[in-house]
């Protein structure tokens, strides 16, 4: 009934004119595959189709076009699951409901599918921190999430469904901050072994602690 699936949409996404954007896509590409050694602006505006000068006026130079490609990648990670669970949350109406909820989010968000979602997040936000500017970038796109969950969780507390001692913002950071320490056990093969095991603990917290 509350099934928890991708969503392309996004509600916290910058338009940007054609030509800005075909040039984001494809140092996204060049990230994906080298990171950002591998981002090339000569080989980068002639597989646009377009000039430097181009590429200057849009972004200013190198660092400006990786900042806006990381994050925009940062922003398609987000999209990628957290639209859709908000609108699921949305349907919530009761403490067996937000159960359910919990055990299909968890099982998605930090199982083995969504492993390279979880990397990508943390080799962005690896980058933002020697970076200010992409930081602070980072910073909104982040409290844009947390915004938008802390609205949902507060609908609930508000029915009864969540506690509420523990402000919306509060709660919603510690459910995104789980996300981390998944990443961080999948360093190596023992704490790849580990998943199931973390999966099921972090599901039990948040049922025990937010119900």
């Amino acid at each position: 009934m509350f099934r928890i699936t991708s969503s392309k949409f996004n509600p916290m996404s910058e338009k940007l004119h054609p030509t800005a954007q075909a040039l984001v896509d494809l140092a996204i590409i060049s990230l994906e595959s080298g990171g950002e050694s591998a981002v090339r602006v000569d080989a980068i505006v002639k597989q646009a189709g377009v000039s430097i000068t181009s590429l200057y006026h849009h972004f200013g130079d190198r660092h400006g076009l990786i900042e806006a490609a990381q994050a925009q990648r940062f922003l398609q990670v987000f999209a990628q699951n957290s639209a859709s669970m908000v609108q699921v949350l949305d349907q919530v109406q009761s403490k067996d409901d937000l159960v359910q909820v919990f055990r299909d989010a968890v099982a998605l968000l930090q199982g083995p599918r969504n492993r390279t979602l979880r990397a990508t997040r943390s080799s962005i936000l690896g980058a933002a921190l020697v970076d200010e500017s992409l930081l602070k970038r980072i910073s909104v796109i982040q409290n844009g999430q947390v915004k938008e969950f802390a609205r949902t969780i507060l609908r609930l507390q508000n029915i009864d469904v969540i506690r509420k001692d523990v402000s919306p913002d509060a709660i919603s950071f510690w459910i995104i901050g789980t996300i981390y320490g998944r990443i961080l056990s999948e360093v190596d093969d023992f704490g790849l072994a580990l998943g199931p095991e973390y999966v099921q603990l972090t599901t039990e917290a948040f049922i025990k602690n937010l119900l």
